[in-house]
């Protein structure tokens, strides 16, 4: 039997950064040469990015904050990698920048609401990376590491721009996660209860039932995070609603909305914010 902790944790101060950082299993999908870390930035240098994805991570999306300021049209992708033994053929230990994320068709760089979510179909399958920028741009990408000399990107179905009949494009508390075999989960962010979820297979998007408003009539903003996991043998997706202390479970069985109990407060009483993570 295999059990499933998840923890949380809550930006530091005030003016912390926007940062998130998952750590999971990393055996999630059966394989030994997935990226160990993997992080977006906008400054072309290695560690100016604020989002990383973990080894092996089960799929779950990443925050990074950026400016194209003195780098427009050009936004650095980089990847770091471990243990030799772990490599595709041809890849170092180290970092590397790869090949730059595109800036068409908005031409905006990653910020407020950007993420990334490992994906591989199944345990045979060459792990691929969905990108979406984020800053109220509708950009949404295939990254596959292992296609070309420094990975491969491809365009794909923009992300809905629309919730309802208002115009809300990603923004702050847009979050993604995959559940590793065909479906990508997004949460808009943008001060909405807007839930995506996307098709890799037959790349397309479908409008799900919204978040919770919960008790509080709040919408989803910065500090939301999400995980996807296992709950009585079903796939499901965990998320922490940012801003206060909401936590939910979604299951796309049943295509239902769960409330769990709350996330504890802790000693300084400060809500769950931008920089919080699960």
């Amino acid at each position: 039997m295999r059990v499933q902790t998840t923890y949380v944790g809550r930006r530091a101060s005030a003016v912390a950064v926007l940062a998130v950082l998952l750590v999971c299993c990393a055996v999630a999908f059966g394989q030994t040469y997935l990226i160990p870390w993997s992080s977006v930035n906008s400054g072309g240098e290695p560690g100016t990015g604020t989002g990383m994805m973990a080894n092996g991570s089960a799929g779950q999306a990443v925050q990074g904050e950026g400016t194209a300021t003195g780098y427009k049209g050009y936004w650095g992708f980089w990847y770091g990698v471990g243990k030799k033994e772990e490599l595709p053929p041809g890849w170092v230990p180290g970092w590397q920048e790869v090949k730059s994320m595109p800036n068409t068709p908005t031409d905006k760089a990653p910020k407020d609401g950007a993420w990334m979510a490992l994906h591989a179909a199944g345990t045979d399958a060459n792990p691929v990376i969905y990108v979406a920028k984020g800053n109220k741009a509708t950009d949404f990408y295939m990254y596959d590491p292992l296609a070309g000399d420094s990975g491969t990107w491809y365009e794909k179905k923009p992300i809905p721009g629309n919730e309802g009949t208002k115009l809300k494009p990603p923004s702050k508390g847009c979050v993604g996660v995959s559940d590793g075999v065909q479906y990508v989960y997004m949460t808009k962010g943008n001060n909405t209860l807007g839930f995506w979820r996307y098709d890799a297979v037959a790349n397309t998007w479908d409008s799900m039932p919204g978040v919770p408003e919960g008790p509080y009539g709040k919408r989803v903003k910065g500090g939301t995070d999400m995980v996807f996991a296992s709950y009585k043998d079903t796939g499901c997706v965990y998320l922490l609603k940012g801003y206060k202390t909401e936590f939910y479970r979604y299951n796309p069985v049943a295509g239902r909305w769960d409330t769990l109990p709350e996330v504890p407060y802790g000693g300084n009483a400060k809500k769950y914010d931008k920089g919080s993570f699960l």
